[in-house]
């Protein structure tokens, strides 16, 4: 099969946001989603005040900043300053590759298909079709490029997902462990502290 028969897309994709959204970044909006709404329907409404307040206000602050982050690391264009200073003059059009006359992408810091000189650090990435200053890699669940300009955003939303995990996790476990310690004090459970105080 030549390259000629090969599908060339004419444009670049902005940020995270640009259609088509990958299956993974759906899925990653539909479990913050579901997480959220578990944390704050089930687990910290079953403890006692005290716990239930604390809980409450910790796991809010984690999930506003995994929020935030996570916004900010979709929403940002990872892209070589050259690439989005032709993008602002409206230039949307990126051009096809010709394997013909050239052996890479980028030659001598020059793209071939974003038809920009970029920077050293720069790499043309194929899902985005653009050249990602400092190019880490392509996340799906950001649907997104992880580079320079996004590359703290993105870390911040790891620690953050994984902090609320934790949050979430340790207190399903104490919940758990205290559904078969708690009965006879009702110091953690608001369930047990109810059967207590009707006796």
């Amino acid at each position: 099969m030549g390259m000629s028969s090969v599908a060339h897309r004419t444009t670049s994709r902005r940020n995270g946001w640009t259609w088509p959204p990958h299956p993974f970044q759906v899925i990653a909006w539909i479990v913050i989603v579901y997480l959220a709404t578990f944390f704050y329907l089930t687990t910290a409404p079953s403890l006692v005040p005290p716990l239930e307040y604390a809980n409450y206000a910790v796991f809010s602050v984690v999930f506003v900043v995994h929020l935030i982050v996570h916004l900010l690391a979709c929403s940002i264009n990872p892209a070589d300053d050259e690439v989005i200073r032709k993008m602002g003059r409206g230039v949307k059009e990126v051009a096809a590759f010709d394997r013909s006359r050239h052996r890479h992408v980028i030659e001598n810091f020059h793209c071939y298909i974003c038809e920009v000189d970029v920077s050293m650090r720069s790499k043309h990435c194929s899902a985005c079709n653009k050249c990602v200053a400092v190019f880490d890699h392509h996340c799906k669940w950001l649907n997104n490029c992880v580079g320079r300009r996004n590359y703290r955003l993105f870390l911040a939303t790891l620690v953050s997902a994984v902090a609320g995990s934790l949050w979430i996790s340790i207190f399903c476990l104490v919940e758990f462990i205290t559904y078969f310690t708690d009965k006879s004090s009702g110091d953690v459970l608001v369930a047990y502290q109810g059967k207590l105080s009707a006796r």
